[in-house]
């Protein structure tokens, strides 16, 4: 009955679950940062969503939060069922985009990233692990994140059916734009490709080293 939207209010794009019965909206977020792509995972007790955000605490609040440069998206998940005001961040990439999550299983989504400076498929298991026991029990939760195509051409949106068991693919190939629809099974248990960086994500990582690399020198005492 409850809807996760990602909304703009005030010029700012904040997530928002909207309550279908009672037609109540719910603010989740209310920060500088883009929160989008927001999808309800493990029977809509958590929310994976994209987001730049550089910090993993979630903070309803409306002080002035110092400006950055980031414009790429990282996963981060929201135990919503639990209000848990600390994110997981699932994915940590500061040279490409992660985004647009969709469920595969109970704990397990599939989404898009352009890490090799191709846009391809990868999944992400999230395991729950006893941290340990007092008066209740505790979890310590581990992520494991892996690359499920290894395409020349980037893909475009991808969704999951789960009732047949299918996966769609859409992509841009020879000026025209095509989807492919296969059997889960088929995409997601193959062995993990690994994937070669493109010529452009390769000179983009020694511009960045050369970045690091200069502003350490110039910081050095003389």
């Amino acid at each position: 009955s409850n809807l996760v939207i990602s909304g703009v209010l005030q010029g700012q794009s904040d997530l928002f679950i909207y309550n279908l019965a009672a037609r109540t909206l719910e603010q989740v977020t209310n920060d500088p940062w883009d929160d989008l792509n927001p999808q309800f995972i493990n029977t809509s007790a958590d929310i994976v969503f994209a987001s730049n955000r550089v910090n993993d605490s979630l903070k309803l609040m409306n002080t002035l939060i110092p400006p950055t440069d980031n414009t790429h998206k990282d996963l981060f998940l929201y135990q919503y069922s639990k209000k848990n005001p600390v994110l997981m961040r699932i994915t940590s990439s500061p040279l490409s985009d992660d985004y647009n999550p969709v469920e595969f299983t109970n704990q397990s989504f599939s989404y898009l990233s352009d890490n090799n400076g191709t846009t391809n498929l990868y999944l992400s298991r999230i395991d729950s692990l006893i941290a340990y026991v007092d008066t209740s029990t505790h979890y310590r939760y581990r992520v494991k994140n892996y690359a499920v195509t290894d395409y020349n051409r980037s893909i475009l949106e991808h969704d999951f059916a789960i009732k047949s068991g299918k996966t769609s693919l859409l992509y841009f190939h020879d000026g025209r734009y095509k989807m492919s629809v296969s059997e889960s099974k088929s995409v997601f248990e193959k062995p993990t490709p690994t994937l070669s960086q493109t010529p452009y994500m390769k000179s983009l990582l020694q511009k960045t080293i050369k970045t690091k690399t200069d502003t350490v020198k110039r910081n050095e005492p003389p």
